[in-house]
Order: structure tokens, then sequence, then C-alpha cells
């Protein structure tokens, strides 16, 4: 006889298994459950099955087909769908506030769980713009992969401002001042600009000696297709602003860099990705007298009771190597002394 287990005799009609049935039952019973209400959540909180299914990575038919489960599990109306909105029923707004609780305590579960098993997996979905994501982010990613390898990580390398709350990123870094919201920032430093031209340019068509020089200059702009406008030059002192007037503009800083490099004109573009080009000669530095502390950058992500593991770790490991970077390649008198080495060094080539 073993201690504790129960003793069923031959021939007693009593099914030793029934009870692990039971309660395998139950469990998959609650996991569904959960996963119906995380749907749901989703969908109340974007409005939209299309947006919700993209963050779960299902088809805006499953969505959809989950949340009709859900309905009739219930008994009650909790989404009226039309051909352009979603909206809650009062019954659906009322399960929203005992969804969102449910699932804080899983995420905060998981989390803990996730601690202490000190494994950081799963998918990361990461944003940054082209320029500062190349120049920047993507040597330390490769160095994070490799440090956490049973982690997928995304990465998207665009010029659109993506929306953390109805798109599947979990952190995207931004530049410049931050309107209030439920997002999380965390400060990364500042990103300086500076002002370029190619010693072949400056040969051919002089130097701005001050930034109201620059209306008589070939000025190359980065155009926003959002607002069919140019990104303003910003100096210091009494010449605050300039915004560019060239035949040639692009909306990606790394072309309007070669462009600056082949002689076509002057640009406004990150220090950190002018560095290699100033330091080698191929560009020199302009108006750095009336350079500026340039955009605060920072690392956004949604705001969450409990961080997943994979997240917080992502994070940690940018806020610590960033702004040494930033701190490396932007430093103004850095630059200005390469540049000004490099300058004559250009300017004595053919």
């Amino acid at each position: 006889m073993v201690h504790g287990a129960m003793v069923v005799p031959p021939g007693s009609g009593i099914n030793p298994f029934a009870g692990r049935t039971i309660v395998i039952e139950m469990s998959a019973m609650i996991l569904d459950s959960l996963h119906l209400m995380g749907v749901f959540a989703r969908v109340a909180e974007t409005r939209s099955f299309t947006r919700a299914a993209a963050r779960l990575g299902i088809t805006p038919s499953a969505a959809s087909k989950a949340i009709a489960r859900l309905e009739d599990k219930l008994g009650v109306r909790l989404i009226v769908r039309t051909t352009r909105h979603v909206r809650l029923t009062e019954e659906g707004e009322l399960l929203l506030e005992t969804c969102r609780r449910v699932l804080a305590e899983m995420e905060s579960t998981e989390a803990q769980l996730s601690r202490r098993v000190g494994e950081v997996s799963g998918r990361l979905r990461l944003h940054s713009t082209l320029g500062f994501g190349r120049c920047v982010v993507v040597p330390l990613l490769t160095e994070f992969a490799r440090k956490w390898p049973t982690l997928a990580i995304d990465m998207d390398l665009s010029e659109r401002d993506v929306d953390l709350q109805q798109e599947p990123f979990d952190v995207s870094i931004r530049f410049g001042q931050l309107p209030d919201s439920t997002l999380v920032a965390r400060p990364l430093g500042c990103m300086r600009f500076v002002t370029v031209a190619s010693p072949a340019y400056l040969q051919r068509r002089g130097t701005p000696a001050e930034p109201d020089d620059l209306a008589r200059h070939d000025c190359l702009g980065y155009f926003q297709p959002r607002t069919l406008r140019y990104r303003d030059w910003e100096y210091s002192g009494a010449h605050t602003q300039h915004t560019p007037s060239a035949h040639l503009n692009f909306n990606n800083a790394q072309a309007l860099l070669e462009a600056a490099i082949d002689g076509v004109g002057i640009v406004y573009v990150p220090r950190i990705m002018a560095w290699d080009a100033l330091h080698d000669g191929r560009l020199q530095p302009l108006l750095e007298p009336w350079a500026t502390e340039g955009w605060p950058v920072s690392l956004v992500y949604a705001e969450r009771r409990y961080q997943s593991t994979r997240v917080r770790t992502l994070v940690d490991f940018l806020l610590e190597r960033i702004p040494a970077d930033l701190r490396w390649r932007g430093d103004s008198g850095e630059v200005a002394e390469a540049g000004a080495k490099g300058g004559r060094a250009g300017l004595q080539s053919p």
C-alpha cells in the first residue's frame, strides 16, 4: 500500500483516471477562456478587429470568431460591429475591466516565472528610423542577439511613426519632444546635427560663414511626405532656423549624406551618421559656432504594470549602451577637430 494513494478494487466500476481527466478538461477550459478574454481585450482597446488581429498574430476572421464564441459562452452581446466602427456594449465595458485585471495578473505571474527561470525568450518587435537604426541600433542588436539566442527579434527600419498602442511593436526609438501619453519614455541622450558639405562643393561655391549665407547655397532638404514640408535646420543665437530649398531632396538621411559626399550640396544630418565621412575628410563641418544641443532621443514602450522580461532586458541593454555611443560620436569639438584635419587633407586632393 502506498500512503496517500487511493486503492481501487478490481471490478468496482470506478475509473482511477476520472479525476485527472476532469482536471485536464478544467485546465483546457480555463486556458480557452483566457485566450478569448485576451482577444476581446485587444479588440476593445484598439476598436478594430484588423489591428487587434495584427497585434495578436492571428487573422481578423479568427478574432471575430473568438468574440462570437465568448458572447455565446456568456450569453450577452459584448461588441456592436458596424462597417466602420467597433463599439462596446455596457456588458462589454464591464467585462473589459475584469479582463484587464485578470490579464494583468497573468502577465505578472509570467514575468515572475520568467525572472525565476532567468530565460529571455519569445519574440521582440522594435522600430527605429533607418539612419539611426543602421548606425547605432543594428550593431548593438547583433551583440544582443548573440547574448540571448532563444530570443527572436524583428526590427522595422523606416521613417514613419509607429503607433505602439495599435501596432505589434514592443519598443520604438523616438526623436524630439514627446506628447503626453500612456507610453513610457526613457531618455537615451541627445542626437546632435551637423551641417556638412564636401571639399569639392566648398571649393566650387565657397564656405558659408554664418547661417544666413545658406540662402545662397544648394541646401538639400529632408522631405517629410506626411506634411509635404522640409525639415528645418536649427541654429542657436539670432539665426534660429533655415528652411532648405534645393532641386534635390530626400526623406532619408543616408541618401542626403551620400549626395553631399558626391558634391551636390550642403546637408543637415545627425552627427553620428556623418562621423566616418568627417573623420576621413570626405565631408567638412560647417557653422559649428551655431550648433544646437540637438534632439532628445527616447526609448518608448507601452506602459505595463509588469513588463515582460524580454522587453525589460532589451530596454536595459539599450539604455546602458546607446548613450555612451552618442557621446563618443556626438561631441562637437571632437567632430570639428576630425573634420578640420580630414578637410585639409581633402582639399589637397585632386
